[in-house]
């Protein structure tokens, strides 16, 4: 159990999080990345230089960091509202919050692409995470007794970079693509999975 001084250290360090996010979104809200300097960024967010180098390289590390979290908050939240009795709602959650990520972030992300072009989306998008998820529920459903077709490793690196590369393509063709329609293909799709699998044990 962490004592008082590591359980007020974490609070400061939320706190310092906290008011650079909303200094940065109110930033981003005005001008591109490049055109932001971690000098005005701490100004706003009434912190030190010092305190920002001490988590962050640059600009650009924090960045990526801010866009992280946004993924993780929309990621936990997704997490949540899948029915632990139905393992297909486990991925078709995952499903929805990687294109609701992108739709609550687009100006977010629209900035990152003004700021370099399609690879720094590419780059600070994590996907380690939603594999790791993935894998580690898939593990746990192979050890209830449900049949894979693929180990866990496999399949998690399978369905995360498909679920990614879709949400991304999804993400430049937004104006004529509608969200729910694809997240209703996809989740047809993980649904006629879950039954093949079901029918083979």
């Amino acid at each position: 159990m962490k004592n008082h001084m590591e359980k007020n250290l974490d609070l400061r360090v939320t706190k310092t999080y906290q008011s650079l996010f909303r200094a940065f979104a109110a930033l981003l809200s005005e001008k591109k990345l490049e055109d932001i300097t971690v000098n005005e960024l701490c100004e706003l967010a009434m912190i030190r230089r010092a305190t920002f180098y001490k988590h962050f390289s640059d600009k650009f590390d924090f960045f990526t960091f801010f866009l992280k979290e946004l993924q993780h908050s929309s990621m936990m939240r997704a997490a949540q509202t899948a029915d632990t009795n139905d393992p297909c709602t486990f991925y078709i959650s995952a499903i929805r919050s990687a294109f609701d990520f992108m739709e609550e972030n687009a100006w977010h992300l629209a900035r990152a692409l003004e700021s370099g072009g399609i690879l720094n989306l590419l780059m600070v998008l994590d996907q380690d995470e939603l594999t790791s998820s993935l894998e580690h529920h898939l593990t746990e459903r192979k050890k209830a007794g449900q049949p894979l077709p693929a180990s866990p490793e496999i399949l998690a690196q399978l369905f995360s970079g498909a679920l990614f590369q879709l949400s991304r393509w999804w993400y430049t063709h937004r104006d004529v693509v509608d969200k729910e329609e694809v997240i209703a293909e996809l989740s047809s799709l993980v649904r006629s999975f879950c039954s093949l699998c079901s029918h083979d044990s």
